[in-house]
């Protein structure tokens, strides 16, 4: 089935909340395949780990001087593959 959509969060210190929230996205049920990004730009709080602990969700890091919204979004975009 081809992807339809990706979600992408981008992140930085996300808190003690962000594993519920990567749960409830990943429980979100839809009729078409979607893929789960999460872009951290220096976290040191355990988001990283945390995201990577769910073997489908897709993480990329980019260093805090890289990270610009506009900029951190688009480049996002241009790695996905959804129709």
């Amino acid at each position: 089935m081809q992807i339809k959509a990706e979600v992408y969060i981008l992140t930085r210190n996300a808190g003690s909340n962000f594993r519920r929230v990567l749960e409830a996205v990943q429980h979100q049920v839809a009729s078409w395949r979607y893929d789960l990004y999460v872009i951290d730009s220096g976290s040191t709080d355990g988001t990283l780990e945390t995201a990577r602990s769910f073997p489908s969700i897709r993480v990329q890091t980019r260093s805090p001087g890289e990270f610009q919204h506009g900029r951190s979004r688009n480049r996002a975009l241009q790695s996905g593959s959804a129709e």
